[in-house]
Order: C-alpha cells, then structure tokens, then sequence
C-alpha cells in the first residue's frame, strides 16, 4: 500500500459529480456486453461503426444514453437483466438527484463502495448539500496535487518499485474517475514523466511502441508492469474505418488530447508515453502531391500553429514525443513547416521530442541545381527524410511503410536490411533517433533490432483478429491474405489472455532483444531485453553473430561520440 504521509483533497459541484457517475455507469453497461462476449469466446474484431468521437454532454443526455444502451445491452444478454436494470434505474435516479448528498447516496449503490467512513486505503468520499468531496492519501511531494496523488496510487497498485501488486479498490477506481474528470476540466499532469533518452545511452536500445487510441492503454496495457517493460506506450488512432486510400484517410490519426493525458496518468514515469498528430493540413490544396508554393504561403500561419497547438496540449501532460507526417509539400517548404511547428511548441526541449514521419511509399517533391523533381524509390525518400528532418530542427525521424494495401507490407520487407542499416546510422550520425512501423509482428523483430532502430511500431497486429464468420471478414481486419482468400475463420483470445501471450512471444522470439554496455561504455553486450541469458551472439561472451557486428560497431562509435544535433547539449534523459 502507499505510505500515507500526507492527503490531497477535490471539490467537485452537483453537475460535475452526476456526470463523473452517470459515464461510469454507461461504462458498466458497456463491460457487461465485452464479459459476456468473452465467456462465449466471440471477441472477433469487427468495424461496427466510425471511430467514436468525445462529445460534450449535460446530465440528462448522458443519462438518455444511459438508457439506451441498457436497453441496447438487455436485449443482447437477457441473462444480465437484472443488473442491467439496476444500472439504469440507480441512473436516472442520478440524474434527478437534487443535492450532492443524494447524488453520492446513489453513486454508493452504483459501484459498492463501502460507508462513508475512512477506509485502509486511505479513500474517502463525503458530501453536503452542494458539494461532493474526495480524498486521497499523497506522498509528502504530491500533498495537494490530486492528480500526482492519484497517479502515485496506480503505480503503487501496479507493483512498481518493487511493491507486490494488488487489485485496486472500489473506493480508489472511484477516485481514478474523478481524476479523468480533472483532466478533462483541464487541470494539466504535473507529474515526472520519462522520456525516450538517447541512443546508446539507455538500458533499452530499441523500443517497442505499442499503438492505440487510448482507451485500451488505460484499461489493459498501464496495468501490467511486465508489459511496460521496453514499451513505448504510443497514442494514436490506428484505424482507417475501412477506407484503403490513404490520401483520403491518413492509416494514423490524432487522438483525443483527454485520452492521452488518461494513459499519462495510469503510466506515470514506469515508461515513455507518445502521441501521432497527423499530417498538415492544407486549405489551399485538393489535389494529391505537394501544395503548391503560392498554397503554402497563404496556409502555413493557420496550419503551423494548429500542429504546434496540438503538440503543445500533449507535451503540457508529459508526452515524451509527438509525431507529424511530413507530407504534401516540397522539400523546401517541409524544412520552413518543421523549423515553424519546432518554434512555436511548447516542450522541454531535452526531453520532450519532435518526430517527422515519412512514408516510403509517398512520392516526395524537392527542387535542387536540376530543378522541381519526384522522388518515389524508398531508399531515396528515407534519406532524403533525414536532410529534411536535421534541417528542419526535428530530434527524431520516423520511417513508415503504410501503403493502400490493408494489411500493410511489413516495413522490414519493404527495403533490404543493408538500406535499412544504412539508414539508421546515417541518422544517428546526423544527431537523429529513428522509428520504423507498418505490418510488422514478432517475427520482424530481430531484423529491426539487429539494424539498430531506436524504435518499432506495431498496433492493428496486435489487436485485431477476423470475424468468425468469413464473410464478413474487413479490410481493417488484420489477418493473412490465405486466411481471407480461403474464408478460414481466426479468432483472437481475450484481451489480458492476449497481453500475456503477447509478452511471451516477444521474449522467445527475440523481440525485445537489444545491447547495453558496461559502465565504461566500451564494449557492447548484447542480451535478451527482459533479463534472459540467451543472447544473440557467444553466450559467454555476448559478442554479436558476424552478420550483425557493422550494426554494433557502428552503434558503439556513435556512443562514444558527441551528438552532432547540439554539441553543446548533453544527451537527452537516459530514460527508464
């Protein structure tokens, strides 16, 4: 349990508190349908309808929706009808309540909490006639930040510094909804967060950075500290709600700024969380290709500052990195868009970082001594990427390989691995930290790691299986082309089921496996990055396989030397 040294209190109004109640019991009734699909084992992914937007709601409309989807969820599992209808009926009760005092009555009944008196885990719920107050029990440095406090008490339900973990209590996931309410008021996560470090100069040399809107992170992947270990928890929409072109629908998109800082809290400092911002958007520009000139003069005041606002709410909650797609502009104008968005985000600059994503499958404008050209080989486009990103003040590049094609081509089939480590050293020898996603899975891991990428991203793989009837299988799906050809079904486990085998495929297939180095950084060691003996080379002397040594020599000079990004800088934070 959390030592106690000191409280942090909240006040919240009759509004605030209805609505705080009446989201967790539509969340209630939402869970009752994912049990009762995972008891029957139909937990097939299947677009159902568009990506959910967040919407700003009063107590009586949110209690309409309360009571829709209890009818909704009745219907489906008449075996449940009875606490569905409690759910409903404690709902609208809620939503007529007219003092606090009533309100937490009510909200007592709604999730069990237990008498309004101070429990052991310090929680403590009162209320008056107006007002609805929450207590939680703080570490001497967060007395009086609630959202510090909270934070502190998920990580110590976690089982982080060594703690053994529990399960939280009734009373405490109360208090973890009021802190998503505090920050969907607006209060800002003022608590240490890590940050991605420097290549060479951290414990874990590539990063798996793992995909989702948000809602996930919060409920599956923050709770385990094992599946936190060498992950990048990343915060994007990965869904093209079935639409391949991504000219119309880019393949990621800008989350919810509320989700992210909910996955910033529950993550805390164990590992680096990061969010996808999206490529610019251009008023003047309705064809595909780059805007032209005169286009990018009349739009970059508006879209610079609309990327720099966005990177800026994300970095204020302790977002370790935001990436933007540079797309649909000329090589000159992607260097102004950079340098602009780079000045006017606010961020802690030796922490907080700036990634430029190009996609190999892009076409990409440039002019030079021969004039305007078009460069369309892959190779090409992720070296130029790197001119482009050193140029434009970004700290970071990111290599995609999405495509119109759903699934996408695994990246690591998409150049040779020769081209792949060249890219990666050159833009370590430019003061660049690197990124590669599209289409990979475990099996793709060594590959990547073996190359010295800083970090592989993964999301739909990981997550999504077909329907199990097969003519209904999507193509925001991910399954193997055979498999939708042949109509054979695929199924996929429940989501904890599938974390933990998810961890333990990782582990025995080498994924997480990257290099460290003694304390005078001299010689490298590779290892199995969850602590296992195998390594990839001599197991008594952690010498790399001949094949993969121009990558660890390569690697060691560039830790031996000074980043060319800001000779007068020292590294970035050496992360967790």
């Amino acid at each position: 349990m959390l030592v106690e040294t000191a409280r942090s209190t909240v006040t919240l109004s009759l509004g605030e508190f209805q609505l705080i109640a009446l989201n967790r019991a539509l969340r209630g009734l939402l869970a009752i349908g994912r049990q009762a699909e995972v008891v029957a084992g139909d937990v097939r992914f299947e677009k159902r309808e568009l990506s959910p937007l967040l919407t700003s709601l009063g107590p009586r409309e949110l209690a309409d929706q309360v009571a829709l989807a209890a009818r909704t969820t009745a219907a489906g599992h008449p075996s449940r009808a009875a606490e569905i209808d409690r759910i409903a009926t404690l709902a609208r009760d809620l939503a007529h309540a007219r003092t606090a005092l009533d309100a937490l009555r009510i909200y007592h009944d709604l999730v069990h909490l237990p008498d309004a008196s101070p429990r052991s885990d310090g929680v403590h719920f009162s209320a008056d006639r107006l007002s609805v107050y929450v207590t939680v029990p703080a570490a001497r440095a967060a007395a009086g930040d609630y959202l510090a406090s909270i934070s502190e008490l998920f990580a110590d339900a976690r089982g982080d510094g060594g703690r053994p973990r529990r399960a939280m209590t009734a009373s405490e996931h109360a208090a973890l909804d009021v802190a998503d309410w505090r920050l969907r008021s607006g209060a800002p996560l003022r608590t240490p967060f890590a940050c991605l470090g420097t290549s060479g100069f951290r414990a874990v040399q590539t990063w798996l950075s793992l995909a989702d809107p948000g809602p996930d992170h919060a409920r599956i992947t923050a709770w385990d500290r094992q599946l936190l270990r060498g992950l990048v928890v990343h915060v994007e929409y990965i869904d093209r709600d079935m639409v391949a072109d991504k000219e119309k629908v880019e393949p990621y998109r800008l989350p919810a700024a509320w989700h992210a800082a909910r996955t910033r809290l529950r993550v805390g400092g164990a590992t680096p969380c990061t969010a996808f911002i999206g490529r610019p958007v251009f008023e003047n520009h309705a064809r595909a290709g780059a805007v032209s000139d005169e286009g990018f003069v009349l739009d970059i005041l508006k879209t610079v500052h609309l990327h720099a606002s966005a990177c800026t709410a994300m970095f204020v909650n302790g977002i370790a990195d935001c990436k933007i797609a540079i797309e649909r502009m000329t090589g000159a104008s992607a260097v102004r868009f950079m340098r602009a968005v780079s000045g006017n985000a606010l961020r802690d600059r030796d922490r907080q970082t700036l990634s430029a994503a190009f996609n190999l499958n892009t076409p990409f404008e440039i002019e030079d001594a021969s004039g305007r050209r078009t460069v369309t080989d892959r190779y090409e486009v992720g070296r130029l990427g790197i001119e482009l990103a050193r140029a434009g003040g970004f700290e970071k590049i990111a290599w995609d390989g999405a495509s119109n094609e759903v699934p996408s081509r695994p990246f690591v089939e998409q150049l040779t691995h020769a081209q792949l480590v060249d890219l990666v050293h050159q833009a370590h020898e430019n003061g660049l930290e690197t990124y590669i996603s599209a289409g990979m899975v475990a099996e793709h891991m060594r590959n990547a790691v073996l190359a010295g990428v800083d970090g592989v991203g993964i999301g739909t793989s990981m997550r999504h299986a077909c329907s199990r009837d097969s003519t209904r299988c999507t193509s925001s799906s991910r399954c193997s082309k055979a498999r939708r050809r042949s109509g054979r079904r695929c199924t996929s486990p429940s989501a904890p089921a599938t974390s933990r085998r998810r961890r333990d495929a990782w582990a025995s297939s080498g994924a997480w496996i990257g290099w460290t180095r003694s304390p005078s950084r001299t010689a490298p060691r590779w290892h199995a990055g969850a602590g296992a003996s195998r390594s990839c080379g001599s197991p008594a002397t952690g010498t790399p396989p001949s094949w993969a040594r121009r990558s660890s020599e390569m690697t060691q000079w560039r830790c031996v030397s000074s980043s060319p990004r800001r000779p007068d800088a020292s590294p970035r934070g050496a992360g967790p």
